[in-house]
């Protein structure tokens, strides 16, 4: 009976440490948040809103922790406690007077006296155990959940020697491609275009067309939800996660620096990288135009995520330290949309200069940086609309020619 009713408490007990885990973590969530957009929340002067939510989301796990579940627990202990107390002190009373009138023998009575107190006392070792795992069922279902999730074997989980090595030519082909975050509501439909090996392809579109989502999918950040891209005639997802990512790289739009020194950052996908490769990157990427200009040069501490560059010198960084991983197939997602025309135009020189040496994927808004690509695929609401050369799309006059009209209506402007 005492355990039957403990577990019937527990299994509540349990619900609300799970409510709670959810609880906290939302907290821990929006804290990375606030965190993470400081200056946003400065600028908005919204500190005080901020605070005062935090303190309702504390207030929140207090509550569930000292109304609900520690004052669930207790009075539990008591109950279990009172019960095991209660009954040794009947049965001691009930043998006792049996003992006291004959009907039993004092051997008896011992015996008796002694196992029951044994059997009682192995209840509180239970109940204490009952508890520890219902105080951790939550995070463990959690944990388990994640343990559950089909996962690559990485190289956390490989050993050098146990890692392949891929070496591609850099021939990507979308086929039927389609994804959606859920089936029925797809972001991308069918997409098929092949990028050959050392040719530069580039996808434009409004925003919100799907062109960063095609990288997600390169990247295996996602699966398709149909069709398959090909590397080299192998389905990507056929490949080990690891080499197959160590032979591409990227140059997102907001380039993630490093609280660390400048080389640091630039070998950070390659450490083994030699003086004259670090060198060679760095004047590709136009990095070695203003490391003269830093204190320490090379050996300068760039401060958290870059600070202390400006944003033309951290593309011109990301793309060094994409060029020393020696990739097969390089992507740059958005690389200028965030610079000045000055920078922008540096940005636009280096990115030229890597034409024909290797397959490049350009996404971009701003259509000057992929009017000399081999191949442009226009996107829209997750279709290919349009694609063909520069020249060629302009003659069509079609979405491609309307996007072009409007960057150069803001070039005047500007």
């Amino acid at each position: 009976m005492i355990l039957a009713f403990s577990f019937r408490n527990l299994q509540a007990l349990i619900r609300q440490e799970e409510v709670l885990t959810k609880y906290m973590e939302n907290t821990e969530s929006r804290t990375s948040e606030i965190i993470t957009n400081i200056k946003t929340v400065k600028a908005f002067a919204t500190e005080a809103s901020e605070l005062k939510r935090q303190r309702q989301r504390f207030d929140r796990e207090h509550f569930m922790v000292e109304k609900r579940i520690h004052r669930g627990y207790v009075v539990l202990q008591t109950w279990q406690k009172t019960v095991v107390q209660t009954s040794v002190f009947g049965l001691l009373a009930m043998t006792l007077w049996e003992a006291m009138v004959g009907r039993m023998s004092l051997g008896h009575f011992v015996t008796t006296l002694t196992v029951s107190s044994m059997a009682f006392a192995e209840i509180e070792p239970l109940s204490l155990m009952a508890e520890f795992v219902a105080r951790r069922y939550a995070a463990m279902i959690r944990f388990h959940e994640f343990m559950q999730e089909p996962s690559d074997r990485t190289a956390v989980q490989l050993s050098p020697e146990e890692l392949s090595t891929y070496s591609f030519t850099g021939k990507v082909d979308f086929q039927n491609v389609s994804f959606g975050y859920n089936d029925a509501d797809l972001v991308l439909h069918d997409i098929n275009f092949l990028i050959e090996p050392y040719q530069t392809v580039a996808l434009v579109g409004r925003s919100g067309s799907g062109k960063s989502t095609l990288v997600k999918l390169l990247f295996r950040y996602f699966e398709p939800t149909a069709g398959q891209i090909l590397m080299d005639g192998d389905d990507i997802q056929a490949l080990e996660m690891t080499p197959y990512l160590k032979r591409l790289a990227i140059v997102h739009q907001e380039v993630d620096i490093f609280n660390g020194t400048l080389l640091d950052n630039l070998v950070y996908g390659n450490p083994n990288a030699t003086t004259e490769q670090i060198q060679e990157a760095c004047r590709i990427a136009r990095v070695d135009e203003f490391v003269s200009s830093l204190p320490l040069g090379y050996r300068t501490v760039v401060g958290e995520r870059g600070v202390r560059l400006s944003g033309g010198q951290r593309q011109r960084l990301g793309i060094a330290r994409a060029l020393l991983v020696e990739p097969d197939v390089l992507v740059f997602d958005e690389a200028t949309s965030s610079l000045d025309y000055e920078s922008e135009r540096e940005i636009q020189l280096a990115m030229r200069s890597l034409f024909g040496t290797r397959s490049l994927l350009i996404i971009a808004h701003r259509l000057s940086t992929v009017r000399e690509a081999d191949k442009i695929v226009v996107l829209d609401k997750g279709r290919i609309v349009e694609m063909g050369s520069h020249e060629d799309l302009l003659k069509n006059r079609g979405l491609y020619w309307q996007l072009n009209e409007l960057n150069e209506a803001r070039d005047i402007l500007d």
